[in-house]
Order: structure tokens, then sequence, then C-alpha cells
């Protein structure tokens, strides 16, 4: 039963990292520069770690639908993810506990993760499985090769994966009209490029936050050159559209991402962002 896949492949979209005792950090990789354009580029990096600051945690429910080898399947999913401790300890947690049923309500799949370790309960088959979520694993089972857990935890909250700038990377800031902006980032340690499209106007005065939301992401899993006008099929796309609900923290109604010929659609119908007391758990059969 194809839906089985959605399980893990949603858990590499909120599940933990190596880094997952990390802390959100602001960006302070910016060369220094009285230059505008260089103050414009550090308001959008500060708007993007501000929404990551705020994202804790989400108790949610919709319907996922995954297309992959040209044929798809959907289901309903509720899920509980705690991403941070806190907006005041903001230490990474990414842990996360779902159940995809089917039609007529029937639950197919368990899932349980956490940084040390994952449980998956196939319901169906009944087989249970067990493990430490390595990167390898996750990208066999997803098919999404390139993108950290960290930064597919991210996804799920409608945030740009790997928002931060690390030792090496460098920024550039494309405004296509008014209201469109394209952030490419090269990022050093895996030679790979990123776009960030966001919409909105940004500062007129640079004493004033950027207001942007996320529109796009996209990843090649190579270096391009910021300046090339036609761009190769990005390896990852990853598109947000409406907008949930803006309780907590900008939560939006669909995400899709594509890679390859696979695709996983996610459609929040029930939402609360940063719930008081969340517990990620399920109950597992033994």
């Amino acid at each position: 039963m194809k839906l089985l896949i959605i399980i893990p492949f949603l858990f590499a979209l909120n599940s933990c990292t190596s880094h997952s005792a990390t802390e959100e950090k602001k960006n302070t990789n910016i060369p220094p520069s009285d230059n505008h354009d260089q103050q414009v580029l550090g308001a959008v990096l500060n708007c993007l770690n501000d929404a990551s600051a705020i994202a804790c945690s989400l108790s949610a429910e919709g319907s996922i639908t995954l297309g992959a080898d040209g044929g798809s399947q959907s289901g309903h999913f509720e899920l509980k993810s705690k991403r941070l401790e806190s907006a005041k300890e903001p230490r990474r947690v990414d842990s996360l506990s779902m159940i995809v049923s089917g039609p007529f309500g029937i639950t197919g799949a368990k899932f349980l993760g956490a940084p040390e370790e994952y449980q998956f309960y196939n319901a169906i088959e009944g087989e249970k499985y067990r493990g430490k979520p390595d990167p390898k694993t996750l990208q066999e089972i997803t098919g999404m090769k390139g993108l950290t857990l960290e930064s597919l935890s991210d996804v799920i909250y409608g945030l740009a994966p790997n928002g931060q700038l690390a030792l090496g990377d460098t920024a550039v800031l494309r405004s296509i009209s008014e209201f469109r902006h394209i952030l490419y980032i090269h990022r050093a340690a895996s030679q790979s490029t990123e776009a960030i499209t966001l919409n909105g106007r940004l500062p007129a005065n640079l004493t004033d936050k950027a207001k942007l939301s996320i529109m796009q992401y996209e990843r090649w899993n190579h270096v391009i050159s910021f300046e090339s006008t036609t761009l190769p099929k990005p390896d990852i796309t990853i598109t947000y559209e409406g907008l949930f609900d803006k309780k907590g923290f900008p939560l939006p109604n669909f995400i899709k991402a594509s890679s390859g010929s696979t695709t996983l659609e996610i459609e929040y119908t029930g939402a609360n962002q940063n719930p008081k007391d969340l517990t990620v758990k399920i109950k597992m059969p033994k």
C-alpha cells in the first residue's frame, strides 16, 4: 500500500538532525559594508531569522497526497511536532508523532520520531520498524537528495530551510518587482545553490524591519551562477500557498514539495500553532 510511504516521507519534513541540540542563531555572516544593498540583504535575512525563532510547535491535521511514477495516493494525517523547546529557549528538539489513515478512517500507519530514534508501525501488514534516523536512510525513503533533516523540519512550518548563513556562504538579493524578490545563497560546505522567493515590499527605511512571506524554495545540488538568465531545473522545489492562520506564527495552508518524479502535497484543515505544553507521543503496539 503506497499510502504507507507517506509516514517516513513526512518524517523527513518534521524530524530530527544531528544538529538537533543547537540553538536558532541570528545570522552574523553578512560581510561588513556600508553599501545600501548589503543593508537591505541584512534586513531580509533578519526577517527569515525572526520567523524561524517563533515557530516552536504545531498540532495539526489535514490531507496528504503522495505522487510517484505516474500514480498518487491520498490520506488523512494527524500530527504533533515540536521544533524548538520554546521561544525563550530556542533549542532544536525536532520531534514528531503522526498517524496516517486511509479510506473510512482506517489507520494505515503510526510514526514516532526523535533525534535519537524513530519507530514506525505498518498497521496494514502488522510490521514494526525502529532505528536511528540517519540521513542515508531518510534519503532512500524520501527520494529527496540534498536537504538536511533539520532544514526539512522547517518546511512543515512554512519556513525556508537553512535560513541562516554559515561560514563561507554567500548571498545576493535580486528584486523582480516591487513586491517580488529572490534571495540566492551559495552554500560553501555542500557546494550547492538555493533560491528563496519572497513576497512583500522591502523596507524603505533601513531602520525598519522587513515584512516578507516565503513563496518558494529551490535547491540545486551544485553551484550555479547568480547571474544566469536561464537556470536548470532544481533538484528540489517547495512551494507555499495561502495562509491558514497567523496565530503563534504564519502557517501556509498548502505545501508542495517536488523532487524528480516524486511530489508531496500537504493541506492543513486544522492547526494549533505553538500550543501550550505540547507532548509529542503516540501509543505503539508492543
